[in-house]
């Protein structure tokens, strides 16, 4: 007869007390992890809804904005909340002045649900025209920005193809045929500057790593006006570049009146837009609207097209996104104090 024998009680007893130590390590282990993935989803979620709310508070801003630009009085390059217009049509102008507002992206304050919101209004005239009107415009525009010339005239040619109503291609340039496989030419003008990054070739510029900044710095309408005295200061960072303006400079400043491109040190510009387009215009109904936070890290634009007489759709909403990126944020974002920036005047009641 075979007998067994158990282990000596005292192993057993160490060998049950190292396999508790090693589930208690390893159920340690499963609860900090789920706890750290718990907390991560939670931060997720709270930053997706701190988000959610600044886009919400940005929304507003600009709504405010809109509201201002239907019910106060324009003159020249300036809201005046508050204004009075003159009845007489024969003399017009303004009355009573009122609070000034700047359309040439000039950055105002708002509060709303107690955080302060930057809101700016940037009259289209001031927008570069990416108007096929005005092709050697376009063309300078895209050399100024760093195309050598054959690969500007090659750009311009395609976008030409693309707007135009025929299938004749141009020297260089791009009819429906041309497309990869799945993709159509418009023939038709576009509808807003972001559109120019379907056209052949443009999608791989500079201009459309990411093409909605497009919309603020190109007006696609066709025979628009231009106004160099409406250009926002962003604008114009855009076109000098890190290193300078790509083009003989003279020293400018916004103290003086801005009649010309030449005033922005762009003489040769002017020339290549018509005579009724250059020089100081006023603004007219086309406007896009900028609302974000003190760092900029998120902006909500719009364009609106106004139409004041009509009571039924007062306005019509071009585009609206939210968008942001280094170098929007580095050209609006408001340093030091944000109390010192300028309250935009009558939109909302303030707190402080």
């Amino acid at each position: 007869m075979i007998k067994s024998y158990d282990a000596a009680p005292g192993l057993r007893s160490a060998y049950v007390f190292v396999l508790t130590l090693a589930v208690i390590a390893a159920l340690s282990l499963i609860l900090a992890g789920a706890w750290f993935v718990q907390r991560s989803l939670n931060q997720n979620i709270l930053d997706l809804i701190e988000v959610s709310e600044l886009e919400q508070d940005l929304r507003s801003a600009s709504s405010a904005a809109i509201y201002m630009l239907l019910t106060e009085p324009i003159e020249g390059n300036e809201l005046h909340v508050g204004g009075v217009l003159n009845p007489d049509i024969l003399t017009g102008g303004i009355l009573t002045e009122g609070d000034r507002v700047s359309l040439r992206g000039a950055p105002y304050r708002v509060q709303i649900n107690g955080r302060n919101v930057i809101v700016r209004i940037i009259a289209a005239p001031g927008l570069l025209p990416l108007d096929p009107s005005r092709p050697q415009f376009v063309r300078a525009v895209l050399q100024h920005l760093g195309e050598n010339a054959p690969n500007a005239s090659m750009l311009l040619a395609r976008f030409l193809d693309y707007t135009d109503a025929d299938n004749d291609r141009r020297i260089n340039g791009a009819e429906d045929r041309d497309y990869p496989e799945g993709y159509s030419i418009a023939n038709k003008p576009l509808q807003f500057a972001s559109e120019v990054c379907s056209v052949l070739s443009w999608q791989e510029t500079e201009f459309c790593a990411d093409p909605r900044v497009l919309d603020l710095v190109f007006s696609a309408d066709i025979g628009g006006p231009a106004s160099p005295a409406l250009m926002p200061d962003y604008i114009l960072t855009y076109l000098r570049g890190n290193e300078g303006l790509r083009t003989p400079t003279t020293a400018f400043s916004r103290d003086r009146p801005i009649l010309s491109y030449g005033d922005l040190s762009l003489p040769d510009w002017d020339a290549l837009v018509s005579t009724e387009s250059s020089g100081y215009v006023t603004a007219d109904t086309r406007y896009i609207i900028l609302a974000h936070d003190q760092e900029a890290r998120l902006i909500f634009a719009q364009r609106v097209d106004l139409s004041p007489g009509s009571i039924r759709q007062p306005f019509e909403r071009g585009f609206h996104h939210v968008i942001g990126g280094s170098w929007l944020s580095d050209e609006l974002a408001i340093e030091g104090d944000i109390t010192s920036i300028a309250q935009f005047p009558g939109a909302l009641p303030t707190t402080d």
